[in-house]
């Protein structure tokens, strides 16, 4: 009787096409892990220039301006801000009378659109306070 020594030819097809396949799966999960961490780094660039440019479009809301550009060391973006609801300071209530008690301010609350070139878009809310002209 003989005895068969080393591999056949399916064999060795069979094996082949295993390792192929792993070799390819393994390929697919980095390449789309590779991805995610490219469009995730673009997220933290974002986010890190987040609270300057909340700080900066509440100070131009301040001044009266609804509509703009902001250059950072990351990233060119433009914002603009739709008034929401304007109305008076509330101080409170008067125990007496029920009525409310204003002050001299007036809040206005605006809703702000974000977005950059990367075709990111944020959107907040923001209240300003300014002393009203009456």
């Amino acid at each position: 009787m003989n005895k068969q020594h080393g591999l056949t030819l399916i064999e060795v097809l069979i094996a082949s096409i295993i390792l192929f396949m792993t070799l390819g799966l393994v390929a697919v999960v980095f390449q789309q892990n590779f991805a995610t961490q490219i469009q995730a780094g673009k997220y933290i660039t974002s986010l890190a220039d987040y609270n300057s440019l909340q700080a900066q479009i509440r100070y131009e809301l301040e001044q009266g301006r609804v509509k703009g550009s902001i250059t950072t060391a990351n990233s060119n973006y433009s914002w603009e801000a739709k008034k929401l609801k304007q109305g008076p300071e509330l101080l409170g209530f008067s125990p007496e009378t029920g009525n409310a008690e204003t002050a001299i301010g007036v809040l206005t609350l605006f809703n702000v659109i974000v977005s950059n070139e990367s075709a990111l878009t944020y959107e907040f809310r923001q209240t300003i306070w300014q002393i009203s002209a009456d």
